[in-house]
This record gives structure tokens, C-alpha cells and sequence, in this order.
């Protein structure tokens, strides 16, 4: 959902139609969706703090989640 926003927004046809302003005011709502996303996630998703190896499905998540939130 919250890419959904980012392509539309900022990068689709109704970004064409708005000014500077406006579009980096939605980069920076998705941004906070973004981190308020992570911030949420459950323990069993979020990266391990001891330095293990998680699964490859949690890293691909946290891996498409750096990719979002720096694409900017």
C-alpha cells in the first residue's frame, strides 16, 4: 500500500500536475508511513540484534523495505 502511494504520487501521472512542494510533502508522508511501518513490525519479523543469520524471507522484507525508504 504504501509503495502503491510512492509510484502514484510521486512518480505517476498526477505527480506531473503538482508542484515541487507538493510532491516532496507526499515523499515525505510515504517516508513516515515507512518508518511507522517498521517501528510496528512483530519481533519475529524484525531483523535478529544478536548477529544470527534470520530466515531469507526476513531479509528480503527488510531488504525491500531499505529499498523504498531510500529511493528518494
Amino acid at each position: 500500500m504504501i509503495l502503491y502511494e510512492v509510484i502514484n504520487g510521486v512518480y505517476g501521472v498526477a505527480s506531473s500536475d503538482a508542484g515541487y512542494t507538493q510532491t516532496l510533502s507526499r515523499v515525505d508522508a510515504a517516508l513516515k508511513k515507512l518508518s511507522t511501518w517498521q517501528e510496528e513490525l512483530p519481533s519475529s519479523l524484525r531483523l535478529p540484534d544478536d548477529g544470527s543469520i534470520p530466515d531469507r524471507a526476513r531479509i528480503t522484507l527488510h531488504l525491500n523495505y531499505n529499498q523504498a525508504s531510500t529511493s528518494r
